[in-house]
């Protein structure tokens, strides 16, 4: 029988683009990109010629505190 427990929401590992991103830590597009040339956070990675984003589960340890800044 099945409990009534919950059960953790676990996030998918997709690339979140700059928009999204800053959107998800509630900062400007601006501070985002400040934070990631001055290493604050992680630079984004490159998904497409034209395009770059970070996955989605590193910014959710960001939020969470267990991220390291690089």
């Amino acid at each position: 029988m099945l409990s009534n427990q919950t059960t953790p929401v676990v996030t998918g590992n997709r690339f979140i683009r700059r928009k999204e991103a800053a959107a998800k830590l509630g900062v400007s597009i601006a501070t985002l990109d400040r934070w990631a040339s001055t290493g604050h956070i992680c630079k984004p990675s490159h998904i497409g010629a034209r395009s770059s984003g970070w996955p989605e589960s590193y910014l959710d340890a960001l939020i969470a505190g267990a991220a390291p800044a690089k």
